[in-house]
């Protein structure tokens, strides 16, 4: 037994484990959710615009009090088996008939509640993770990007199994997602109750009012303009997040190829791995370079510091997004395309994260990381989706993408509007974050001092506005 734990140690084997199969349960809706509604539930595209971005909005305040509550009873691995098994629950009520037809909008309460839990998991297990490294001295924080890595092939693979599991050619049957929720959620619930303990320490210090937080975050000049780039990015990551999927499988109708008989038995088997799944593929090609940048940001940010890797991301979001506008949906070879197309998504996440993550935390004076963090992540997420509803509601309003009905060309059409906009918002995204960083603070390539100085002056604002 002493020696599996020295094991544990020195490879941190429990954030691993911890990481992988808490997110084959989490990521159980997050790639089809979407489609799940539309196909499931006779839900539109107007539907998705009217109500996902409210929803999303409501659940930063849930997540809030969540994160409120785990503060002040400091039971973090309970916290985050009770979301679980609630989002497990909520999940196998929307095959039940006689709740979900309740009233016409039953389905979008569940969804709510579902989501409201389901979200509350990232955070709450980053923070018991990061407790958990810090308390071994070797590790530290410093290690947790690398833990974050088995997260993200636990995504990869529930996307893989997920499709498997629902989609039969081209049609969509959904039922067996309640059999991979219960499977997943007992692995998962067991492995967290069992291997991750809260420290004894957790919850009896005492907070700082929330909403006082806030506000004193919200007085410093430099923090706000970094929020407000984050909301911009935001805007375009959760639109996409929203339509991309439905995208694909509506309007692209991504399918493999017919592969030659001619080819060796073993390549077939090989091509036909990536090809029986397109969007889960689509989804493989967009975590390569996602998980290269992130084993690799360390280095990264100690040579060209934290600013010039948010300014390369935004790049790689115009390059992508301008990429999709470009493609024609009729072209034989879009599933090649998009896995290409992809490829810069894992580029734009895997720099664009942790540099946020760590500015949001510099930007601001040290007994306000948390709630930086808090601030931060809500603005990424749920008041990007909110943007998002205000700013694409009409475009994919009931007139113009209502059922079967409509032609593809008009929905194509559609979507490569959505794109252009998206083109937009990056770009002036882009030419904002150059004007205050590149030459108001002129901070250069190798400029890390005079990206240090920025932060210093940064913290200096937020103490004389306190």
């Amino acid at each position: 037994m002493e020696s599996i734990k020295k094991i544990n140690r020195k490879f941190l084997i429990t954030p691993k484990i911890l990481y992988f199969f808490v997110n084959l349960q989490y990521y159980t809706l997050h790639q089809f959710r979407g489609v799940f509604a539309k196909k499931k539930f006779g839900a539109t595209d107007g539907d998705l615009a009217k109500y996902m971005g409210p929803m999303l909005g409501t659940i930063f305040f849930t997540n809030i009090f969540i994160g409120t509550m785990n503060d002040k009873f400091g039971r973090s691995h309970l916290f985050i088996v009770g979301a679980l098994l609630l989002t497990c629950a909520l999940l196998q009520l929307f095959y039940v008939e006689p709740y979900v037809g309740i009233f016409p909008g039953m389905f979008w309460i569940n969804l709510l509640l579902y989501m409201a839990f389901n979200n509350g998991i990232p955070p709450l297990l980053d923070k018991a993770v990061l407790d958990y490294l810090n308390g071994i001295p070797e590790a530290g924080a410093r290690a947790y990007g690398k833990q974050k890595l088995w997260g993200t092939a636990g995504y990869g693979l529930s996307c893989k199994v997920i499709e498997k599991c629902i989609k039969f050619g081209d049609e969509f049957k959904f039922g067996n997602l309640r059999y991979y929720s219960l499977v997943t959620t007992a692995l998962s619930s067991i492995l967290v109750f069992s291997l991750l303990k809260s420290p004894a320490t957790e919850g009896r210090t005492a907070r700082r009012d929330i909403m006082a937080n806030c506000k004193e975050l919200m007085r410093n000049g430099s923090y706000l303009f970094f929020i407000l780039m984050i909301l911009l990015n935001g805007i375009t990551r959760q639109a996409l997040s929203i339509y991309h999927t439905v995208y694909l499988t509506d309007v692209l109708q991504i399918k493999g190829y017919d592969l030659p008989s001619s080819w060796p038995y073993w390549l077939q088997y090989l091509v036909e791995f990536f090809n029986e799944s397109p969007v889960a593929t689509t989804t493989f090609c967009g975590m390569v370079f996602e998980v290269v940048m992130l084993y690799n940001f360390p280095a990264i940010s100690k040579r060209i510091g934290l600013v010039w890797p948010f300014f390369i991301a935004q790049l790689f979001q115009i390059f992508r997004v301008g990429c999709y506008f470009l493609l024609d949906y009729n072209d034989p070879n879009v599933f090649l395309y998009c896995c290409l197309i992809e490829l810069t998504r894992g580029m734009y996440f895997g720099l664009l994260q942790p540099s946020a993550v760590q500015l949001a935390m510099n930007l601001c004076p040290p007994h306000l990381k948390s709630t930086s963090q808090m601030i931060y992540h809500g603005t990424f997420t749920a008041l990007g989706s909110l943007a998002t509803t205000l700013v694409f509601g009409n475009l994919f309003s009931e007139d113009k993408m209502k059922g079967k009905d409509i032609p593809i060309e008009d929905r194509a059409a559609n979507y490569k509007m959505f794109f252009f906009v998206n083109i937009c918002f990056a770009s002036v995204t882009t030419g904002l974050f150059v004007y205050k960083y590149f030459i108001l603070d002129r901070i250069s390539r190798h400029g890390t001092d005079q990206e240090k100085k920025a932060i210093i002056e940064s913290q200096e604002e937020a103490i004389t506005n306190k």
